[in-house]
């Protein structure tokens, strides 16, 4: 209790953070060519993380609000895997993470408009409110007393949805995560071989933490090392990590099945 986030850790090293290889260069072909290998076996999988309250938006489904012309985030996401499967002449496998307040509208919206995608759902679960003194909200609505989980529950509804098992029958190996409402994060040969070829159980994408647009630094988590392992930690002071997480992340499925995963 009363622990910072932070505390007893410091920032990743040089060691800890690899530069993707410039194009052109025998590294870059090499590790390109090990994701590529991966996509045309059928050993990976995206997981979109499209859950949440349904309030960022006006009360719209994040994932569903159109834009690029009648294409929502999630259209465009799924356009990116349907054309990676073409070019690999594999289907690429997507699962997404949703909430009770998401789950009936991504539902309608894939039966509506991409009734043969491979497109597995499962759900975060609700939890209760709290207020800043560490009790539960009181509200006349029930609904208002609860809340998503977050992005961390993950873990949990993966592996206890059963879709991470039937991923894993279905050949898959590899997760390659992202937000719903991140549509740079493209399904990329590259990343997944480097991820690959780091042999890690988690990889992440972090870039400059300094803002060039606004000149400040952003706010997010940073890789740190807290008793020699590197971990991807929440809140950390900016002024303190150069780089900041995307939220863009690689998993071996594994790990994701077979351990027990706690999170602080």
């Amino acid at each position: 209790a009363g622990r910072s986030p932070e505390e007893g850790t410091t920032p990743a090293g040089p060691g800890d953070v690899h530069a993707l290889p410039a194009p052109g260069t025998p590294e870059h072909a090499r590790l390109t060519a090990l994701g590529e290998d991966a996509l045309r076996n059928g050993r990976v999988a995206c997981v979109i993380v499209a859950g949440g309250a349904g309030t960022r938006f006006g009360g719209a489904v994040k994932g569903l609000v159109p834009v690029y012309g009648e294409e929502s985030f999630l259209d465009v996401k799924l356009r990116d895997v349907q054309q990676i499967s073409a070019r690999y002449q594999r289907t690429v496998p997507v699962a997404v993470m949703t909430s009770e307040a998401t789950e009936a509208p991504i539902r309608e919206h894939l039966e509506a408009r991409w009734p043969k995608a491979p497109v597995s759902l499962f759900s975060q679960r609700m939890l209760p409110r709290l207020t800043p003194g560490w009790t539960r909200f009181q509200a006349e609505d029930p609904d208002e007393a609860r809340a998503p989980s977050g992005h961390g529950d993950f873990f949990r509804a993966l592996k206890e949805s059963g879709v991470g098992q039937r991923l894993w029958n279905s050949g898959v190996r590899t997760l390659c995560f992202s937000n719903v409402d991140n549509l740079a994060a493209q399904l990329d040969p590259l990343v997944v071989g480097m991820h690959l070829d780091l042999r890690c159980a988690m990889s992440a994408e972090v870039t400059e933490r300094h803002n060039a647009l606004s000149g400040k630094l952003d706010v997010g988590a940073a890789p740190v090392r807290l008793g020699g392992q590197l971990l991807l930690v929440e809140q950390v002071k900016p002024e303190q990590h150069r780089t900041i997480s995307t939220n863009n992340l690689h998993f071996q499925l594994a790990p994701l099945l077979n351990r027990e995963i706690h999170l602080p």
